[in-house]
């Protein structure tokens, strides 16, 4: 038959103060909010422009980055390059 997953939920408080960094609930990575929140707007702000224009290499663009970081190739990606040195600036 199946077999059950199990999650283990630790509670950190040291996780819950305010900071720019959030725990990954899957893979306990930590990554920087306002990076993955930058990099969700050039995400919808590309969507928007695209269905306004309807040019499709911005759909070709956004699979390929999507792919990209979903490969954990975040170093290749072009919107997480970019939301770095945005939030560094």
């Amino acid at each position: 038959m199946g077999q059950l997953a199990f999650v283990k939920l630790v509670y950190k408080p040291h996780l819950c103060a305010m900071s720019d960094a959030a725990t990954c609930p899957i893979d306990f990575v930590t990554v920087n909010e306002n990076k993955v929140r930058l990099i969700a707007f050039l995400t919808l702000s590309l969507a928007v422009v695209y269905m306004l224009t309807g040019w499709w290499p911005i759909i070709a663009f956004l699979v390929i980055d999507f792919g990209l970081r979903s490969f954990k190739l975040n170093q290749y990606s072009l919107l997480a390059v970019l939301a770095g040195g945005i939030i560094k600036i």
